[in-house]
Order: structure tokens, then C-alpha cells, then sequence
């Protein structure tokens, strides 16, 4: 239990410096760097493969959502959420 824990507590720190580290590199298209290192992290898991860059989809996912929380992807999301919930 510690040891998960431990991790845990872990990519939580690491997150918002892996969403800075792809803001500073792509700008723009950090967002969605961040989904696609989040799929190839999937199917890297998937092929029973290392994790890539050693974080698992779960963590490219809390950098892609701490980007978007950052940045014009918030809108969109927001969008999102309300189609679907059916409002408009």
C-alpha cells in the first residue's frame, strides 16, 4: 500500500512539470501531444511494453487535463462536456 502510495504521490509532482516541459516545446499542440503520448503510453502497456517515458496512460492524462485546465483546450472542454450532457 505504501509503495502505490508512493507512486502516486509521485506523478503527481511530476505532472505539472511534464505539462510545462510540452507547453514549452509545442506551444500550441501541447494538448494534444500530451493525448497522443497518453495512446502510444496505452498501447505500449497494451504490448506489454516499459511504459513510455516512464509514465503510464493514466499520468499522460493528468498532464494532457492540467494543459487544457492552462490553456484555450478549457473552452472546448467545457463545450464538450455540456453536448454531452445534453445541454447546450
Amino acid at each position: 500500500m505504501l509503495k502505490w502510495f508512493r507512486r502516486r504521490r509521485e506523478a503527481a509532482r511530476l505532472a505539472p512539470a511534464d505539462a510545462d516541459a510540452l507547453v514549452r516545446k509545442y506551444g500550441d499542440d501541447a494538448h494534444r501531444m500530451a493525448l497522443h503520448l497518453e495512446e502510444r503510453a496505452l498501447l505500449a502497456l497494451l504490448a506489454d511494453m516499459a511504459p513510455l517515458q516512464g509514465r503510464t496512460p493514466e499520468q499522460w492524462r493528468r498532464v494532457a487535463h492540467l494543459i487544457a485546465q492552462n490553456t484555450h483546450h478549457r473552452q472546448s472542454l467545457d463545450a464538450t462536456a455540456r453536448m454531452a450532457n445534453g445541454l447546450k
